[in-house]
């Protein structure tokens, strides 16, 4: 069976070292001109394409809907690509750049685009299909028993999420109002999109988003970003909680990692953790969410119809850890009405 992933690479100038890369490890690259891609018939096994794709969003955006999708950019970031990022279903995304003339970091590059090939060998889409062309499943839901409600507790939002976030993210986020409970979002992102990113979600709410700092104080109707290349945890300090960033290992191949962050708020009394699983490759969250279970936590994972990648979320859920599972729209209601149960 032919499988198709899109690679795209931001500038010119890597192309060629990424082609030969590929060559190396048995993959069959084919290069599409920006004139070509709008036509599916001219879609090799891996697709390489570059700069010009901004020129031809929109019939892009229209080809490779079925086609998982690595974008591939270097560490200095262009105008006019964020926009993009954010509308696009982008699977996954590396910041990459060439050392000594081999690709740095060798390893993840492998590793991501071979990530791909089995997303493609399951027929995952980038981009979800249209909510007018299909009739939304219905998912099954379990009730919040009302001794899992602990009144007095601390609630505090984490949202975890990697491949397909930035977008979800958006439309969560817009559905969100004062007041809310302290909000941590630990989105798999790179250096250069995460202000781009913290940027679009602060206009879109009426929420306050930021990233995160160290040493910073948690507050009501705030959203925290965990910085790329940081653990975020949460430490008590006195009487108030607090973020503490730390420049660990990696945990599930990424920091941050939405594990580290559930794990460190297991450990304080206080807290009642809500656990928000949404789309993203892997199994980051998993083992958080099933210390947040044993600590009376809850956790809500996000609909399979509603991922661009079913991943994350659904390794929470085949693993019986989801108190419930939402689509898209009905998880700001759910946490509005859940917040106001510790009041």
């Amino acid at each position: 069976m032919d499988r198709n992933i899109g690679v795209y690479v931001r500038w010119n100038n890597l192309k060629g070292a990424i082609m030969e890369a590929l060559e190396q490890k048995g993959f069959v690259p084919q290069s599409v001109s920006s004139e070509d891609i709008g036509d599916p018939k001219k879609m090799g096994r891996v697709l390489i394409t570059d700069d010009r794709i901004v020129d031809h969003f929109e019939k892009a955006k229209n080809a490779l809907v079925s086609h998982p999708i690595l974008l591939i950019s270097p560490r200095i970031m262009q105008p006019n690509f964020d926009d993009m990022l954010m509308q696009l279903g982008i699977c996954d995304f590396l910041e990459i750049e060439i050392k000594e003339g081999k690709l740095a970091p060798e390893f993840m590059f492998y590793f991501k685009v071979g990530v791909l090939y089995k997303l493609a060998e399951r027929n995952v889409q980038s981009i979800p299909p249209d909510e007018n062309q299909q009739q939304k499943k219905k998912e099954v839901r379990m009730s919040i028993p009302k001794e899992q409600i602990q009144r007095g507790k601390i609630p505090i939002i984490v949202i975890g999420s990697s491949a397909g976030g930035p977008g979800t993210l958006l439309k969560l986020l817009s559905n969100l109002n004062p007041p809310m409970p302290p909000v941590i979002i630990v989105q798999h992102i790179s250096e250069n999109f995460a202000r781009t990113l913290t940027d679009r979600l602060n206009g879109s709410t009426a929420l306050r988003v930021k990233l995160a700092e160290d040493q910073e104080m948690l507050r009501k109707g705030s959203v925290y970003i965990a910085p790329p290349n940081y653990h975020l945890e949460i430490v008590p300090k006195g009487k108030s909680l607090t973020i503490k960033l730390s420049e660990g290992a990696r945990v599930n191949f990424v920091k941050p990692a939405v594990d580290v962050t559930l794990f460190s708020l297991a450990r304080i009394e206080a807290v009642h953790t809500i656990a928000v699983i949404l789309t993203g490759m892997g199994h980051d969250g998993r083992e958080g969410c099933r210390i947040v279970k044993k600590t009376k936590g809850t956790v809500i994972a996000l609909s399979k119809d509603d991922s661009i990648v079913f991943g994350m979320n659904r390794s929470v859920i085949e693993a019986g850890l989801a108190d419930t599972i939402l689509n898209l729209e009905e998880i700001p209601k759910f946490l509005v009405k859940l917040a106001s149960s510790f009041e």
